[in-house]
């Protein structure tokens, strides 16, 4: 089954707990699509539909309890949190200012009502063209930015086939062939962490960038919170699926910081962190450019503190200290502090930590941890 690179995005981003926003054309089939991936992927899904739901539907029911006025979970939320997985689906998100507001918290708190979602649930809100659909208007910026953005692909091959079945045992992407490897994936997230920091660092004017168009304001734009949906949604896509991930990237940041993005990076020839970890002498510190250093060090250290284990932590620290061996001290040193004070207890300090850092082990109390 040929997966188109859209629905990968969308299946990454639903993984990655990412919010996604869909539009398409009225009878395209988005909400019912959507169900069937969610039931096939084990996902408990909730369709809420803003044009037909009260406020109460949304909120709960006022009820007092002890005195205190509080709001009863509708049924739907109770369903999503006895579940594992869920998927809540927002169908016709453009439907009213209420379910604009509504949809909002439910977004960015991940609260209905008093009642908190958990972060085995994911949402994916879905909208007709503004042009077509009833009271259609375009996104608030606020709750625009929450979204990764995805136009929906038509898959009319899909269709015919369900059409000849009567909709039977209908095919659905298959999540092993789409997503990463989970055992991957703290490393993957580290290294576009660092490749995204190191981009930032230099361009200023694409960390947040507020459009002053609505139509372009409702889309996709970049700011700290939309690189990071994008960090997270791609660290779920294979490292080679260059289709999906310039996909998500414009449905985060939007298309102008995307490709500026995609190309910085295909001129970078950044380092493989890991590596870099086995051997630190494949760099030569002394002439690597700041911002290909930048985003080494940066996935580096993200590798190390994350995944738990004492050689990668071992490993880590010792690239840092190849790094101010070399000649860049400044480059290693805000890694080597964090490194150094969440220390494993059942660690070893590399050979020459002292050297590169004792000044500033000095400084947060670590000169007596053994040497290795």
């Amino acid at each position: 089954m040929s997966i188109h690179p859209q629905h990968r995005a969308i299946a990454a981003a639903i993984s990655a707990g990412v919010p996604v926003h869909i539009e398409g054309n009225p009878g395209e089939a988005k909400t019912a699509t959507l169900e069937d991936w969610g039931t096939r992927w084990g996902r408990h899904v909730e369709v809420i539909t803003g044009s037909s739901r009260d406020k109460g539907d949304f909120m709960g029911m006022p009820v007092e309890v002890d005195g205190e006025v509080v709001y009863s979970p509708p049924q739907w939320v109770r369903k999503l949190q006895a579940a594992d997985k869920g998927l809540l689906v927002l169908d016709e998100l453009q439907s009213s200012s209420e379910s604009f507001e509504i949809s909002m918290r439910i977004v960015q708190e991940r609260v209905v009502g008093e009642a908190p979602l958990h972060e085995g649930v994911s949402i994916v809100a879905i909208s007709n063209p503004v042009d077509v659909a009833v009271n259609g208007q375009e996104l608030p910026a606020p709750l625009a930015n929450r979204f990764m953005h995805a136009e929906w692909h038509f898959d009319f091959n899909a269709w015919a086939e369900g059409l000849l079945t009567d909709f039977r045992d209908t095919e659905v992407p298959d999540l092993r062939a789409i997503l990463s490897d989970p055992e991957d994936r703290d490393d993957l997230a580290a290294e576009i962490r660092g490749s995204v920091l190191a981009f930032l660092r230099d361009r200023v004017d694409l960390q947040a960038k507020v459009p002053t168009d609505l139509v372009k304001a409702s889309k996709g734009w970049p700011s700290p919170r939309s690189w990071t949906n994008a960090i997270r949604a791609m660290s779920h896509l294979p490292k080679s699926d260059h289709a999906a991930r310039d996909l998500i990237l414009i449905g985060c940041v939007g298309q102008g910081a995307a490709t500026e993005y995609i190309q910085w990076v295909e001129t970078q020839d950044l380092h493989n962190p890991r590596e870099v970890m086995d051997d630190p002498s494949i760099v030569d510190w002394s002439n690597e450019r700041p911002d290909r250093l930048f985003a080494l060090v940066t996935a580096v250290r993200g590798i190390a503190m994350s995944s738990g284990d004492v050689k990668d932590w071992k490993k880590g620290m010792a690239v840092l200290v190849a790094c101010a061996e070399g000649g860049k001290p400044d480059a290693a040193a805000p890694g080597a502090r964090q490194m150094l004070r969440d220390m494993p207890s059942a660690a070893k300090m590399p050979r020459g930590t002292r050297e590169a850092f004792g000044p500033m082990m000095e400084r947060i109390g670590m000169r007596d941890r053994a040497k290795v």
